[in-house]
């Protein structure tokens, strides 16, 4: 009885999830198919380690700054972003270099080069042969690096002479004010304007700075910001920001009744207008509210405008309005006239 309970349990992890017995020759085999995975997994570690150990030659695009340019001139040509490097270097360093998505550029020190001027250009036209730079290109690479060949082999350089221009600064902004708020004043800048300074056939193209656009959402008070001036390219702008003020109020809507102005009639002819006046609405804020009176509005109508309208009536022109109110509205928008001697 013993034996036979022995011989069930040895025969229980034989079987499947049906209950039915394996096969011993297909478990021995798939034993054998994951030990040869296992070590070809194994072998193909150590063929690609000893093969990243060797030394490679290899083409690589590096970053590249120029620095300390000539004070009184500027750059007007477009110079390569990258150097092509011809390096050796193991298999790892390479490997590296590919996966790193951030690499520190070289620095290219052109005051630290004699400028060599192209036979039959200008004087303003030179070139360094980037040969010569070679040793202070490899001190700045990595020391597992071996540099070998630097592409292009010549570096042309276009400069033109640096022009000074005074440039008014326009404030690019979008304000979504808070219910019952609006501006209530024109912006204020701490300067109005900045020196651009950059070369002449670009700075005569310009009219003004602009700053980056700025959006303020649910404003209720007074906006005091440094706007960024937007880049210009070849330009060298004497400041990279500005402050500006944009005030801010709360307001309420004012009514006022403004007469109505003849303009443009003879001195022997009298023009009589109905209504005399209009009734106008406006948004003004709080602190200006008790100062604005009809005689800061101006509305006309001009006499020379009655041959166009024979109908016997004249449209009203609002001519002046103060800075500080919005919404303006007025009624009615023509009137009837006679004319009388």
């Amino acid at each position: 009885m013993p034996e036979t309970a022995g011989k069930d349990n040895n025969q229980q992890g034989f079987l499947d999830g049906m209950g039915r017995l394996k096969n011993p020759r297909k478990i021995a085999f798939n034993k054998k198919l994951l030990i040869f995975f296992f070590f070809l997994l194994l072998s193909v570690i150590f063929w690609f380690i000893t093969a990243l150990s060797k030394n490679y030659d290899a083409s690589i695009p590096y970053p590249v700054r120029y620095i300390k340019l000539p004070e009184d001139k500027v750059l007007v040509s477009n110079m390569p972003d990258k150097l092509i490097l011809s390096v050796n270097a193991r298999g790892f360093i390479l490997i590296k270099y590919r996966l790193t998505s951030q690499i520190s550029p070289i620095i290219f020190d052109v005051n630290s080069f004699r400028l060599n001027r192209i036979p039959g250009k200008d004087s303003t036209s030179v070139y360094i042969l980037t040969n010569l730079a070679r040793n202070k290109i490899a001190r700045q690479l990595s020391s597992d690096i071996e540099l070998l060949e630097i592409y292009p082999d010549t570096l042309i350089f276009r400069f033109a002479e640096m022009v000074h221009k005074k440039l008014p600064v326009e404030a690019r902004y979008e304000i979504i004010f808070d219910k019952q708020f609006m501006q209530v004043g024109p912006v204020e800048m701490e300067q109005d304007s900045v020196t651009a300074n950059g070369p002449e056939n670009i700075l005569d193209t310009l009219r003004v700075a602009y700053t980056k656009k700025r959006v303020f959402r649910n404003v209720n008070k007074t906006i005091e910001y440094n706007f960024d001036l937007l880049e210009i390219n070849k330009v060298v702008l004497s400041q990279d920001e500005i402050r500006i003020r944009i005030p801010v109020e709360k307001f309420t809507e004012a009514s006022l009744n403004v007469p109505i102005q003849v303009i443009n009639i003879p001195d022997n002819l009298i023009l009589k207008l109905f209504p005399s006046e209009i009734k106008l609405t406006c948004r003004v804020g709080l602190s200006d509210y008790d100062v604005t009176s009809s005689r800061y509005f101006s509305a006309v109508v001009d006499f020379n405008e009655v041959r166009v309208h024979p109908d016997g009536k004249l449209p009203v022109h609002l001519l002046e309005v103060p800075a500080y109110v919005q919404s303006v509205s007025f009624h009615p928008a023509d009137v009837e006239y006679i004319i009388e001697k």
